[in-house]
């Protein structure tokens, strides 16, 4: 216990410091510097991550991946990222250690899957729209988890689990702003709906959703139009 706490002590003065010492981006041409020289020296990939910088902001997530083409090519979509990986290693099926689910459909609960019966009626549902599911849940253990790992591994149904973000009353609020993103409904006591009665119309739909170790990235949301009617209720919220 008294190690655990030195090393915490000791990492809250290093960030401490860190954060003195650092000096914020002002301006697209420091952020262009900044990227061209970690791009060693390139100056054409350092002004295509200033430019996704620039367009998402600090708070959104960029990401690089191999393309088609010749040239490096910036692309941005509609999206969001969650800071949950995944809850089994099974689910990877690359070297890489990523998980990709095309068109996607996506369960938020926000309760606990334990069982196999909780996970029925949408494994059911989703099998016969030969889609692949995302489930997003408190905990998805035992059972549920094994009926999820087993019908990936078998190619019955791709699949990926992740546990919710946040934590509390942040956990309900976080799981609504991906309801309203991803045009799903939030299984959960509040809604008056349990996960043994779920049906098609009560998942979201994602373009692609990229599933890694400590972060789940979703694209081309099912929701988008909702989400600004959602993002003025919580900014409501907040004054």
């Amino acid at each position: 216990m008294e190690l655990r706490q030195a090393i915490v002590s000791a990492g809250e003065r290093i960030v401490a410091e860190l954060q003195r010492m650092a000096k914020p981006c002002s301006s697209t041409e420091e952020m262009r510097q900044i990227a061209t020289i970690s791009a060693s020296g390139d100056a054409s990939i350092g002004e295509l991550v200033a430019k996704a910088v620039e367009r998402v902001g600090p708070d959104g997530a960029v990401s690089v991946e191999d393309g088609s083409k010749i040239d490096d090519v910036l692309e941005i979509v509609d999206g969001s990222l969650i800071d949950r990986g995944y809850v089994s290693p099974l689910f990877v099926e690359s070297a890489s250690g990523e998980v990709v689910l095309e068109e996607s459909r996506i369960l938020l609960a926000d309760t606990s899957l334990t069982s196999v019966a909780h996970l029925l009626p949408v494994l059911e549902a989703v099998t016969t729209s030969a889609q692949p599911l995302l489930v997003v849940a408190n905990e998805v253990e035992g059972e549920a988890l094994a009926a999820l790992v087993v019908n990936h591994l078998r190619g019955t149904l791709k699949s990926c689990a992740v546990r919710s973000p946040g934590f509390g009353e942040g956990r309900s609020e976080q799981l609504a702003d991906l309801a309203a993103l991803t045009g799903a409904t939030v299984i959960s006591s509040q809604t008056g709906r349990s996960v043994e009665h779920v049906t098609l119309e009560d998942l979201g739909s994602a373009r692609r959703v990229e599933g890694h170790p400590f972060g789940a990235a979703e694209r081309d949301l099912g929701g988008v139009a909702d989400a600004d009617d959602r993002l003025h209720d919580r900014c409501g919220a907040w004054l």
